[in-house]
């Protein structure tokens, strides 16, 4: 965790050092951090039905035989 004056980051490294894993909670407590910006997402139940539907869509996963707890995008996310 990384703690700021106004805020802290939760993260956990994932397979082969990766950061760009997330869960529910911290996906919740990341938004609690910042409501203003994030008020939907200040519901766990709203953060995890939202994920749990990410997953069935294939659009994050875990990572196939990995002890990580966490989720990743499959896709990587392109700018125009």
């Amino acid at each position: 965790m990384i703690e700021y004056p106004e805020y802290c980051v939760d993260f956990d490294f994932g397979p082969n050092g990766r950061t760009d894993g997330f869960d529910a909670w911290r996906l919740y407590n990341y938004a609690c951090e910042f409501p203003e910006k994030h008020a939907k997402y200040t519901n766990l139940a709203t953060v995890e039905s939202e994920l749990n539907q990410y997953i069935q869509e294939n659009m994050v996963k875990k990572i196939d035989n990995s002890t990580s707890n966490l989720y990743f995008f499959t896709q990587s996310k392109k700018s125009n």
